[in-house]
């Protein structure tokens, strides 16, 4: 997995920031959407107007790193936001756990709860 900001490859156990940005600026165009993965350098960075601007608010509430619904690996949320049904690390893991929960639907013909 990469940053969408430094476009630096993550190691598989390092911690993904999940962060809204909201639906305007230069970080929606970046993340393709108002959420993107970020790593902890570029989350936790000086709020800077050159190349890099930390998405992550100084006065923002982290939660505890929770582990992705597919691989694993810890995921830190903003704690002001709704936590997800899933929580996931990025588009990759976020596109299997909701296409593993259509097939059991599709599987058991009804709306299936998914317990993990």
């Amino acid at each position: 997995m990469q940053c969408q900001q430094c476009r630096r490859e993550l190691d598989d156990n390092e911690s993904v920031y999940r962060v809204a940005t909201g639906y305007f600026g230069d970080h929606y165009r970046l993340f393709g959407g108002s959420v993107g993965s970020i790593c902890a350098e570029c989350a936790l960075a000086t709020r800077t107007y050159g190349e890099f601007v930390s998405p992550v608010h100084w006065k923002q509430q982290l939660r505890a790193p929770e582990p992705c619904a597919h691989c694993s690996r810890p995921v830190i949320l903003n704690g002001r936001r709704r936590r997800p049904l899933y929580v996931v690390c990025g588009d990759r893991c976020r596109t299997a756990v909701y296409g593993r929960r259509a097939r059991r639907r599709k599987d058991h013909g009804v709306a299936a709860c998914l317990p993990e």
